[in-house]
């Protein structure tokens, strides 16, 4: 990776915000033959004008992203470069492991790219 020539103490103009990230990624995802990914939303939604919660019907925690690649699961969660995951996230991340899924916590297009090509 080249390194950033944006000026000292400044803000970086290269690190891209989460949403960004997430579009790259399902860009690309969706540009691979038997793969298939979606954005969830984890915030609630939109009705008009008015913001509504998500409803407890919703997994709490749940990825970002659904992918499924050749038959193979995988949640992927996207972060900022500082972002952290939270308890929920970490629980969601264990029930999908442990149903035979695979959960990715990345922080850029470029990480998601080196795991598939690992699969």
């Amino acid at each position: 990776m080249t390194k950033c020539e944006c000026e000292p103490f400044q803000k970086c103009l290269c690190e891209k915000s989460e949403t960004e990230i997430e579009k790259d990624i399902i860009e690309y995802l969706e540009s691979i033959t038997h793969c298939m990914a979606y954005k969830t939303s984890t915030k609630g939604r939109k009705i008009g004008k008015q913001r509504v919660k998500a409803t407890k019907k919703e997994k709490p925690g749940k990825s970002d992203i659904v992918c499924c690649y050749d038959g193979l699961y995988i949640a992927i969660e996207v972060k900022s470069k500082d972002g952290t995951q939270q308890k929920n996230q970490e629980d969601f991340e264990k029930e999908v492991t442990a149903a035979g899924g695979e959960y990715w916590l990345v922080r850029s297009l470029e990480e998601v790219i080196i795991k598939l090509e690992g699969k």
